[in-house]
């Protein structure tokens, strides 16, 4: 699968076409598994290794439209299509945005691992809009999802974001549900794209769905979790979600603000 052409190893066709195969039953696993199942996310990767070289084309393409025939994977990579074109998607590492530039992010590199996990700590996420603010040394600043963000400059080169107009940004003016106090109210606006497969599917059940009203009630006695009420019920929720739900910003502070 791999010939010699002027003292340089190249793919045959034959060659491509089963590279491709594999990177599109990586991908196409990847994405099954984060909008199927409960696997961690840090876990993605190395379950698809296993996949992508035992899945046959045929069980490829039923999984594909199973899963709604996907262009990206969950990381933001482009699947390659039944017929081996691998869609071209391009963006610009972080740190080449300029101050004050509105960005979304459109891919997360997903080795090493380490840099990665560090990357999901920091709440980051495919399509997840930002504003930059500043780079030195040691940190990036960013303004994200109501609040200004923290990274090592270094893991710069592992986020690729595109530039986008202020009047094309989507979001509305929102708060995260973890900064209302006990006793105010907030609307909901929606749930973050991180939060996929079964833990999103549950918060639905819990009736977080746009446009209606939610008030934290009580606080435990350790700060996490906090119970919620919603449609009359009372749900708990930790921190960790409750900062992945957007909630209308009646205080309208702009981004730039």
């Amino acid at each position: 699968m791999i010939t010699k052409v002027h003292r340089k190893i190249e793919l045959t066709a034959e060659g491509r076409n089963y590279s491709l195969q594999v990177i599109r039953n990586h991908r196409l696993w990847e994405r099954f598994l984060a909008d199927e199942t409960g696997t961690r996310e840090v876990d993605w990767h190395t379950e698809a290794e296993y996949a992508e070289h035992t899945l046959t084309p045929t069980q490829a393409d039923e999984l594909a439209a199973k899963i709604g025939n996907p262009l990206i994977d969950p990381h933001g990579d482009p699947i390659p299509t039944a017929d081996g074109k691998m869609p071209n998607r391009k963006g610009i590492p972080i740190t080449e945005l300029n101050e004050n530039e509105y960005a979304e992010i459109i891919h997360l590199e997903d080795e090493p691992t380490e840099v990665y996990k560090r990357l999901i700590e920091a709440g980051l996420y495919p399509g997840m809009h930002i504003q930059f603010k500043s780079i030195s040394d040691r940190y990036i600043l960013f303004h994200a999802n109501g609040k200004i963000n923290k990274i090592n400059s270094e893991f710069g080169q592992n986020i690729s974001v595109i530039s986008v107009k202020l009047e094309d940004r989507i979001e509305k003016h929102f708060r995260i549900l973890s900064t209302l106090k006990v006793g105010e109210s907030g609307k909901v606006l929606g749930i973050s794209s991180a939060v996929r497969g079964k833990q999103r599917r549950r918060l639905l059940d819990f009736g977080l769905v746009p446009g209606t009203s939610i008030t934290p009630r009580l606080v435990s006695f350790s700060g996490d979790p906090v119970a919620y009420t919603i449609r009359g019920t009372s749900i708990a929720l930790r921190k960790q979600q409750a900062d992945m739900i957007f909630i209308e910003d009646d205080r309208k502070e702009k981004i730039n603000e």
